[in-house]
């Protein structure tokens, strides 16, 4: 169940008979429906004992490919006075959605040391019978099927941008980007918005630095530039570089940057991580327009597992794993983000039992070694194994037979041998028989 659970509670479940039940909260409309499997009394309220069913409860931790898996539940509940029925058709248009969470419960036990078994949301409902309702329960991932909150550029934010940068998918800068020891010029491509300020954007959202700039392959040199990593338009902050003099239409400028840094030195992968989640898919940083250095969203104040992904974070820095790279677009999904990166750090994604996102590294460093008892051990020298080898005389061949025929014409004699297949026979020939006989041409 989980390191969570109260050890009054997980002994009330081992016991026989057991207090042991399940709950369930289903945020409906302005109500919130409380069900149990028998009738239950807590502080909060009665929950009326109407669940039929409840199972089809199905938990993971990661697949083979690192995906964040998508965990379900299921309920069905009487409903014989048609009282839920009325509910759910005053809001039928939002139930799908709609908060819901499982509890394991126990009528001895306070409220206080129950478990919370399942949160997440509504997937589906139905009435598979007269006066019954089914309810299917799934994670709110909502916003990971959401496109990341990056936009493109627009006319509407780069009145002077040429037509070829109008529809380009923006993005986001984290890490250092260099291509210094390779035979890349620059590591990170600019977008040219503004044909008057010889503008190009860097990365959406405020950046650290800029080292290098390249015009077609060619190191800029830094008089022709400036920085400015904190460039307020529209409500949203960006990162751009301006040059003193026009570089032409088709330019491909490319630069070598310091991403996304923060009060906590956003140089970790599992930092980086837990801060794209934060501020473009689960919250949206834009909303703070104070400054560039507090616009950023804190992690605990959404359903993301922030002692899980520090613990991430120290077992990556003991891998020499320290610092991660990255750039995202507009454009794309945030699961697939999500998934890309855990995939490549080789570290499972999941969903804590009260609805938040985790990740957890698998360990697999040998720390402990444990020596067999000398009792189990296999001896040094065992004495050789004695085989014996048999053979069956039953069956090899039913019968052969040698033929020599006098050829006239050629003045010899010619022989001819056949071997009959023992499976067409009945036993074993027990003599072997040669015939002989002259043959005079005709």
């Amino acid at each position: 169940m989980g390191s969570g659970i109260d050890t009054d509670l997980l002994a009330d479940l081992r016991a026989r008979p057991t207090n042991a039940l399940v709950l369930a909260e289903l945020d409906i409309g302005n109500t919130t429906q409380k069900l149990s499997e028998g009738w239950a009394a807590a502080s909060t309220g009665l929950y009326e004992g109407d669940i039929v069913r409840a199972g089809e409860l199905t938990r993971s931790v990661s697949d083979s490919n690192f995906r964040l898996p998508r965990d379900q539940a299921s309920i069905v509940i009487n409903d014989r006075d048609r009282a839920r029925e009325k509910v759910i058709m005053q809001s039928v248009g939002s139930v799908a959605g709609s908060a819901a969470r499982l509890k394991l419960a126990s009528r001895t036990l306070d409220q206080s040391k129950w478990f919370t078994l399942f949160t997440g949301v509504i997937d589906s409902f139905s009435s598979p019978s007269p006066l019954t309702w089914r309810f299917d329960l799934k994670r709110d991932d909502r916003p990971l099927r959401e496109l990341v909150r990056i936009p493109y550029i627009k006319e509407y934010d780069w009145p002077n941008a040429p037509t070829e940068s109008l529809g380009v998918p923006a993005h986001v800068v984290y890490g250092q980007h260099s291509s210094t020891a390779t035979a890349v010029t620059g590591m990170v491509p600019t977008i040219y918005v503004d044909t008057v300020a010889f503008r190009y954007v860097v990365s959406f959202g405020p950046i650290t630095s800029v080292e290098k700039v390249y015009v077609d392959g060619v190191e800029s040199a830094a008089a022709n530039w400036t920085f400015d990593g904190a460039f307020f338009r529209n409500g949203r902050w960006w990162s751009v570089i301006d040059f003193t003099s026009d570089q032409g239409d088709d330019a491909e400028v490319t630069v070598d940057c310091t991403g996304i840094l923060d009060a906590i030195a956003l140089t970790k992968p599992s930092k980086q991580l837990e801060h794209f989640l934060t501020n473009f898919m689960l919250g949206d940083w834009q909303s703070s327009t104070t400054s560039a250095s507090s616009a950023w969203l804190i992690p605990s104040n959404f359903n993301i597992a922030t002692t899980l992904f520090d613990e991430a974070e120290s077992f990556l820095s003991d891998k020499q794993i320290a610092k991660g790279s990255r750039l995202i677009h507009a454009g794309t999904k945030g699961i697939d983000v999500l998934n890309e990166w855990t995939n490549e750090l080789q570290i499972p994604s999941f969903w804590t039992y009260d609805g938040k996102i985790a990740i957890r590294p698998d360990d697999h460093t040998q720390t402990e070694t444990y020596i067999a008892s000398p009792h189990f051990r296999p001896q040094a020298s065992p004495a050789p194994v004695e085989r014996e080898v048999t053979f069956s005389t039953d069956n090899l061949i039913d019968e052969v037979s040698v033929e020599y025929i006098y050829s006239a014409a050629t003045g010899d004699f010619q022989k001819q041998l056949t071997v009959k297949d023992p499976s067409k026979g009945y036993g074993a020939a027990q003599a072997l028989q040669l015939h002989w006989r002259e043959s005079v041409a005709a």
